[in-house]
């Protein structure tokens, strides 16, 4: 039977969400606030440069979502991952690049670094298959008790030592994993970085090797062209559908009739539909779109009670010749790591956010796509770690060109003389980022990343699968199992319980 459906947001989450329920024949409408789509993962004009999406890591999207929507048929291309360079102050540089380690690095460290990713590629079946589905019911049917049997089997299967080994590692700090294995404190810094995506902790809290793990369970090739290259195929295959696209189209309202979703809201106009999908942040379906009334008070408390405190700024640099490390004079870089010479480094840039302060010495996620490369100019695009969104006395202009200046000199420390050739830069605060795209807190994930917002928890226990207590509406964000990121899982996974739903 075909349902008339509506989707909340038209980034990723929300088109492949469309998608999938327009293959089901359903009648869809997508609803976008912003004047484009794609969200973070959308193109970002700079200059004359345009961006092709806000996010670096592109390696983690779905083979199931690429499956299911025949992706790669419909001209998404894949590429293997850049080399991503990790300098220490003493001009000494690592090369990480899927399973290989280049540098200086000694025998001890490398061999530990086979053993380590030979562990990785044991887990990364059954942590990718965990990832990849529902979170279990806490109701705990028949299905799911099968579910959870046929899961503890395959962790059984892995072995005694492998399977102690994971269990033993899940709720770790990623820097105690680290210190296990490696001796190299610029190696230790390098492996664990990865963990702080989504996170408002250092690496030294509890539970960041979960963030590490879940990021090596699902990493394999990289999308050509970045974020926004998939933002444009799946734009074209929603048109092709017949998907109807409205941006600039703020939802106001979710209609609900009983304890039923009828439709929607938009501009003043009722739109009906028995399907509502939202890919927009939880808090702002519970609280914001439904009338907080119809939830019980504990379900309530538990919606204003999760934590979305971004601590990532984008800050981009026109930058006039190529950017070099110093390290590797005449090689250009295509991603680096910089400012997490120790593991120490990345903790303290992860301390001031706690007390509102912006961290001085940033750590810096910085990548330099090859769409933005020109012999006179390259354009720079940094995920800056240690920027409250909550900062003290707000985000100045006084604030801002303080924690600009932070991330320019934190490059220099590792390119010398690049000041002189930036022709322009541009930040945006997490303040930016939430107003831009709609995200709570500014956190690019919707929802921190942390072990009480994980799996069944996340968001909360009564809406962990993506079904809410209103009839007919259902989630699809980053703020969803398995979380942030261009996984694709959330919109996979939210249409998929939609359509077994409806």
């Amino acid at each position: 039977m075909s349902l008339r459906a509506v989707v909340i947001g038209g980034g990723h989450n929300g088109l492949i969400a469309a998608l999938m329920l327009a293959q089901r024949g359903h009648s869809v409408r997508l609803f976008e606030s912003r004047p484009n789509l794609g969200g973070v993962n959308g193109p970002w004009r700079f200059g004359e440069y345009e961006l092709p999406g806000l996010l670096h890591e592109t390696s983690c999207l779905s083979p199931r979502v690429n499956e299911a929507l025949n992706l790669t048929r419909n001209g998404l291309n894949w590429v293997d991952s850049p080399e991503i360079l990790v300098p220490n102050y003493q001009a000494e540089v690592i090369g990480l690049q899927g399973s290989t380690l280049h540098g200086d690095v000694s025998a001890s460290d490398r061999q530990s670094h086979r053993d380590w990713l030979h562990f990785l590629k044991r887990v990364k079946p059954l942590l990718e298959r965990q990832l990849s589905q529902a979170p279990p019911s806490l109701e705990l049917n028949a299905q799911d008790l099968f579910g959870l049997g046929s899961a503890g089997l395959a962790l059984r299967l892995l072995g005694r030592p492998t399977m102690l080994e994971l269990v033993r590692v899940l709720p770790m700090a990623v820097a105690d994993w680290a210190a296990e294995h490696f001796e190299s404190d610029l190696l230790r810094a390098a492996l664990a970085f990865p963990a702080l995506f989504g996170s408002f902790v250092g690496p030294r809290a509890a539970g960041t090797a979960i963030n590490l793990l879940g990021f090596h369970a699902l990493s394999g090739k990289a999308v050509e062209g970045g974020g926004s290259a998939l933002i444009s195929i799946l734009e074209k295959m929603a048109s092709d559908a017949g998907i109807a696209i409205e941006t600039g189209s703020p939802v106001q309202e979710i209609l609900v009739d009983g304890d039923r979703a009828t439709g929607v809201r938009v501009g003043g106009s009722q739109v009906a539909a028995d399907l509502v999908v939202a890919s927009c942040d939880p808090a702002q379906v519970f609280l914001e779109l439904l009338d907080p009334f119809l939830l019980k008070v504990k379900e309530a408390d538990a919606i204003r009670s999760l934590r979305s405190r971004g601590v990532v700024a984008k800050v981009h640099l026109l930058i006039e010749g190529d950017f070099e490390l110093d390290g590797r004079p005449g090689q250009p870089v295509g991603r680096a790591f910089l400012g997490c010479n120790t593991v120490d480094d990345l903790e303290r840039t992860m301390d001031p956010p706690k007390y509102d302060q912006f961290s001085r010495r940033p750590a810096l996620d910085l990548w330099i796509p090859e769409e933005c490369r020109s012999e006179a100019a390259n354009m720079v695009s940094i995920l800056a770690y240690g920027a409250p969104f909550s900062l003290k006395g707000g985000w100045t202009s006084e604030a801002r060109q303080g924690f600009q200046e932070a991330v320019v000199d934190q490059i220099e420390s590792y390119s010398k003389g690049i000041r002189k050739r930036i022709r322009a830069a541009e930040l945006l605060t997490p303040v930016d980022l939430a107003q831009h795209f709609n995200l709570p807190g500014g956190h690019l994930c919707h929802l921190e990343q942390a072990l009480d917002q994980f799996s069944v928890m996340r968001p909360v226990p009564f809406a962990n699968r993506y079904s809410t207590p209103i009839a007919g509406v259902y989630l699809a964000g980053s703020g969803c199992h398995p979380g942030g990121g261009l996984t694709g899982l959330p919109g996979y996974l939210g249409a998929s319980a939609a359509l077994q739903g409806s």
